[in-house]
Formats: structure tokens, C-alpha cells, sequence
């Protein structure tokens, strides 16, 4: 059975998810910044977990819509810079990666639509970069 690393566990969709691991007995591992582990401002704590697992699930990011247009500096380094850092690392290290985006990636079918979406688009273009060219 592999071992999984799961950022933003702590988040809404990160505690249903783990409940779901847990309920099936899928051993698994957390970074999340509620627990002091922002990757934004230290990617180590990513980089000490990655060696046991397996497959790592990438839920953390800065969301909602609103306030991206307020902190768009905020979001695109913290949902795109974290995301890159993780892709690459994923593809060095020979690790599987699920990614969680949004569907407000394609707006109204022209693509995003304001900053949140934007940074969901650019971080799954960065881990298909990552995947095609190292995986």
C-alpha cells in the first residue's frame, strides 16, 4: 500500500479527504501551515516528508475568489511559487502527484476569469511542464 503526502490537510476538503484515507486505512502524512509548516516561507518541511511516501496529494492553496484581486501578489506566490517548488521536487524525486484545481479555470469557456483562477491554471501548466519534461 503507498504512502501519502497530503498538503493542506487541515483544509475543508483536506479533513473530508484524510477522513476518507482514515476510514479505509491508508496510511498517510500532513503539512499544512495551521499546524506551523508554511510552505510558502519554508519549503523543508516538503522536502523531509517526500522521502517516505509515495504519492503526494497537493490541496494546499490560497482560495477564493474576492480576495484575489486584493492580494494577487499573495496568491500567485503562494498557490503558483508552492505548487512549482513541489512539481519539480515531485519530478526529481520520481513521486506521483494529484493535484486539486478548480473549475473556475475556464471562466465563461475563454479561460480565468480573475486571479485564483488564474494561479490554478499556471500551477497545473507547471506540473505538466514538470511531468512531461523530468517525469
Amino acid at each position: 500500500m503507498s504512502k501519502i503526502l497530503i498538503t493542506g490537510h487541515r483544509g475543508w476538503i483536506g479533513r473530508n479527504f484524510t477522513k476518507i484515507l482514515d476510514d479505509q486505512s491508508i496510511e498517510w502524512v500532513g503539512i499544512d501551515r495551521l499546524e506551523g509548516e508554511d510552505l510558502l516561507e519554508d519549503i523543508t518541511p516538503f522536502y523531509k516528508k517526500i522521502k517516505d511516501i509515495d504519492i503526494v496529494v497537493h490541496l494546499a492553496a490560497t482560495a477564493r475568489i474576492p480576495p484575489s484581486w486584493i492580494s494577487s501578489d499573495h496568491y500567485r506566490n503562494n498557490n503558483v511559487g508552492v505548487t512549482d517548488q513541489i512539481a519539480r521536487i515531485c519530478a526529481e524525486n520520481k513521486k506521483h502527484l494529484i493535484f486539486a484545481s478548480s473549475s473556475s479555470i475556464y471562466g465563461n469557456g475563454e479561460g480565468p476569469l480573475n486571479p485564483y483562477s488564474w494561479t490554478k491554471l499556471a500551477s497545473e501548466q507547471s506540473i505538466q511542464m514538470y511531468g512531461l519534461h523530468m517525469g
